[in-house]
C-alpha cells in the first residue's frame, strides 16, 4: 500500500503550528506583493505547494450557474501554501459575491493531487481590499458548502438568479458565522452572540475530508466518494461529495464518519456518530427563559428583507436578522396569545390575537410595518364588524388579502390588505370545523384545516363555494406548493396528507420520518416538504409532487437530540417545534415553543421567494 497521506498527527483549529516528528514543509516568509489578496491554502496541517488559485464571482443566471472567474492573471500557491493576488481582479458591482477556490497542487513533497478542491467563501467582492488574508483549508470549504450548497452546481460552481442577489449574498454572510475566513477557525466572527452552533459537524466533516485532500486523490478520495453517494447518484469530485452530504444528511452518517483518521486535524469531539449531517444554529435562550425576545414561540416567517419574524404567545413578535441576529420586540397593539404571523406582499406582518377583545368579540389582527418594525394598527388591533374570533392563524394571498382562520366560531375571515372586511365575511360557518390553519392557492382559494374533523375545506375567493375533503386525521397544518397541491400536517394521524387542488387526496397518510404529532409545514423551492413534530422534537423532509415517489423520507433531523442545555454538537435542539418557515437563502427555521427559541438549519433546503403571499415561488 502506497503512502497516500501526509501525517495529520497534529490537533489544532488553524492547522498551522509545527509538529513534532510529522514531515512538514519549511516555513518562511511571505515574499510576494504586499499589494491585494494573500492568503495560505493547507490541507490538514500541510501546507498546498503548486495548487491552482482561482477567484470567482458568482453565477447571476440561476442556482449553481456559471460564475466568472476574476483573475487576468493565473495564481498558484508557492512551496509553502502562500498566494498573493495583486489588484487585477475587476468587478462588475461591488455586491458581487466572491470565492477563492484552490485545485490540484501537492499536498506532500513530490505527491500531486488532481482531485484536490478547497474553497473560501468571501462575499462582497468590496470587501476583497479590506480583507488581508485569506485560509483556505478544510474548515473553509465545509462552512462555504453548508451555506452555499443552495447555490452550487456540480463541480462546486456557485450562482443564483438575479431576482435573489439577497438570498445570496446572505448565504455567503452565513458563511461569516460559521467560519473565520481570514484564520480558518470555527465558529466565525459573525455568530451572534449566545448562539448555539453544531461545531463539531463542521470540524467532523472537515477530518473526514481531510484524508482525500492530503493524498494523492485516488483510494482515499474514492472512498470519500463512495461514502457521499446518495440517491443512487455516486460523485466524481469534492465539491459534489460535500454537497450530496448536505443534501442528503441521513444517507450514509456512519460511512461518513468512518473516514476521519486516527490522528484528526480539527480537534472534533465527535465521538460517536451523529444522527445527520444537517448544521444547525439556535438563536434566543434554549433553556426557556424568556430572553432575546423569544417567549412561548408559535408562527414564524421571513419578510421582503430576509428577516424573520416569529409570534409569541404572549410576549409581541420578535425580530431577527436574516443572520439569526436578534433586532427588536414589538409589543401592544392587542398582541396577546398571538399564535398566526404572515407577511404579505407589501412587507406587512400580521399577528392574530385571541384574548384581546375588539368590537364585543374576542380576537384580533395586529400590523407591523417589518420596515420600520412600527405597529401600523390602532389601539388593540383590527376586527372589522367582529369577523375575526378567537382566530388561530393568518395567511395573505398573492393578490394582498389577508386570510384568518377563526377557531371560535368555525369560520375563515377575509381581509383586504387595508384591514376591511370583504362583503359576506366570515365564510364557511357550518362547514369548518376548529379550523387551526390557512393557505392561499394562485386563485385566490383559502385551503383550511380542520382540526376537530377528518377534513380540510376549500374556500373560493369571493366566499361564495365552501367544499369539504375527507383526508386527514387532525389536520393542523397547510402548505400549497408550485403544483397548487395542498400538503396537510396530520397532528392526531402521525401522519402527513396530500390533496389535489380539486379536492382528490393524492397520499392519504405518509408516515415514518420521525413524523409525530405534526404540527407546521411549509414547501421549498423544488417543491420539497418540510414538517415540524411538535412531540416528535424533529424535521422532517419528504419528496415533493414532482418526485418519482411523492411522500417519500428525504431528510430527519433532530431525533435523539442532545439536551437543550449543553453544546448540541451531536443533534440540533428541538423542543416542540410549533411552525417553520424557508427562506431566500434555503435556510429552514424552526420555532420551539417548548424551549423559547429559534432553530435555523443552514443551506438545508432550496430557496424561497420571501415574503411568501399565496403557493411558494422559487426567487
Amino acid at each position: 500500500m502506497k503512502k497516500l497521506f501526509a501525517s495529520l498527527s497534529c490537533i489544532g483549529l488553524l492547522g498551522m503550528a509545527g509538529c513534532a516528528g510529522a514531515p512538514q514543509f519549511a516555513t518562511g516568509a511571505f515574499t510576494g506583493k504586499s499589494s491585494g489578496l494573500q492568503g495560505k491554502a493547507y490541507g490538514g496541517n500541510q501546507p498546498i505547494a503548486y495548487a491552482t488559485v482561482t477567484l470567482y464571482a458568482a453565477g447571476t443566471t440561476g442556482n449553481g450557474s456559471t460564475p466568472t472567474s476574476l483573475l487576468t492573471t493565473p495564481v498558484s500557491t508557492d512551496e509553502y501554501g502562500n498566494f498573493d493576488i495583486t489588484n487585477d481582479y475587476p468587478c462588475a458591482s461591488p455586491t458581487e459575491q466572491v470565492y477563492l477556490t484552490v485545485t490540484g497542487g501537492e499536498p506532500s513533497p513530490g505527491m500531486t493531487n488532481s482531485n484536490l478542491f478547497l474553497m473560501a467563501a468571501i462575499g462582497n467582492c468590496s470587501t476583497l481590499q479590506s480583507t488581508a488574508f485569506v485560509m483556505v483549508n478544510e474548515l473553509s470549504t465545509v462552512a462555504a458548502v453548508y451555506a452555499l450548497t443552495p447555490f452550487m452546481g456540480a463541480g462546486g460552481t456557485v450562482g443564483a438568479s438575479s431576482t435573489n442577489a439577497q438570498g445570496l449574498a446572505n448565504a455567503f454572510s452565513t458563511v461569516g458565522e460559521l467560519e473565520n475566513v481570514s484564520t480558518g477557525a470555527v465558529p466565525g466572527p459573525g455568530l451572534p452572540s449566545g448562539s448555539i452552533l453544531e461545531i463539531d459537524k463542521i470540524t467532523a466533516l472537515a477530518d473526514a475530508l481531510a484524508p482525500c485532500i492530503n493524498s494523492d486523490g485516488t483510494d482515499m478520495c474514492s472512498s470519500l466518494f463512495s461514502a457521499a453517494t446518495a440517491n443512487g447518484v455516486t460523485p466524481a469530485s469534492i465539491p459534489d461529495a460535500l454537497a450530496n452530504i448536505v443534501r442528503n444528511p441521513i444517507a450514509n452518517p456512519t460511512g461518513i464518519f468512518n473516514l476521519i483518521p486516527p490522528s484528526a486535524p480539527f480537534a472534533t469531539t465527535m465521538s460517536a456518530v451523529p444522527n445527520d449531517w444537517t448544521l444547525s444554529v439556535v438563536y434566543g435562550n434554549p433553556v426557556g427563559a424568556c430572553t432575546l425576545g423569544i417567549c412561548l414561540p408559535t408562527a414564524v416567517a421571513v419578510d421582503g428583507n430576509g428577516n424573520v419574524w416569529v409570534a409569541n404567545y404572549n410576549h409581541g413578535a420578535a425580530e431577527f436578522t436574516a443572520l439569526g441576529g436578534y433586532t427588536t420586540t414589538v409589543t401592544g397593539g392587542g398582541m396577546a396569545e398571538s399564535y398566526g404571523l404572515a407577511v404579505d406582499p407589501s412587507n406587512t406582518v400580521w399577528v392574530t390575537n385571541q384574548e384581546t377583545r375588539v368590537n364585543g368579540v374576542k380576537g384580533s389582527v395586529t400590523t407591523i410595518n417589518a420596515n420600520t418594525a412600527a405597529i401600523t394598527s390602532s389601539g388593540s388591533g383590527l376586527n372589522p364588524g367582529g369577523v375575526i374570533y378567537y382566530p388561530e392563524a393568518v395567511t395573505a394571498s398573492a393578490s394582498g388579502n389577508i386570510w384568518v382562520a377563526n377557531y371560535g366560531n368555525s369560520s375563515v375571515a377575509e381581509l383586504t390588505s387595508s384591514g376591511t372586511a370583504v362583503a359576506g365575511t366570515p365564510f364557511g360557518t357550518g362547514s369548518l370545523v376548529f379550523p387551526v390553519a390557512v393557505a392561499v392557492d394562485g386563485s385566490g382559494t383559502a385551503w383550511v384545516a380542520n382540526q376537530s374533523a377528518s377534513t380540510i375545506s376549500s374556500v373560493s375567493a369571493d366566499g361564495a363555494t365552501v367544499a369539504s375533503y375527507t383526508c386527514c386525521n387532525g389536520a393542523s397544518g397547510v402548505a400549497i406548493d408550485q403544483n397548487q397541491n395542498v400538503w396537510v400536517t396530520n397532528y392526531f394521524g402521525d401522519s402527513i396528507s396530500e390533496v389535489s387542488n380539486t379536492g382528490t387526496v393524492l397520499i392519504n397518510g405518509a408516515t415514518g420520518g420521525g413524523i409525530y404529532h405534526p404540527q407546521g409545514i411549509a414547501v421549498d423551492g423544488v417543491g420539497n416538504v418540510w414538517v415540524a413534530n411538535y412531540r416528535g422534537n424533529s424535521l422532517t423532509e419528504l419528496a415533493g409532487a414532482n418526485a418519482s415517489v411523492p411522500g417519500t423520507i428525504l431528510t430527519t433531523s433532530g431525533l435523539g437530540a442532545d439536551s437543550v442545555t449543553n453544546d448540541s454538537n451531536h443533534d440540533a435542539s428541538m423542543n416542540e417545534p410549533y411552525s417553520l418557515a424557508v427562506d431566500a437563502s434555503g435556510s429552514v427555521w424552526v420555532a420551539n415553543y417548548g424551549s423559547d427559541s429559534l432553530v435555523r438549519f443552514v443551506g438545508l433546503a432550496a430557496p424561497v421567494k420571501t415574503p411568501l403571499a399565496g403557493p411558494v415561488e422559487a426567487p
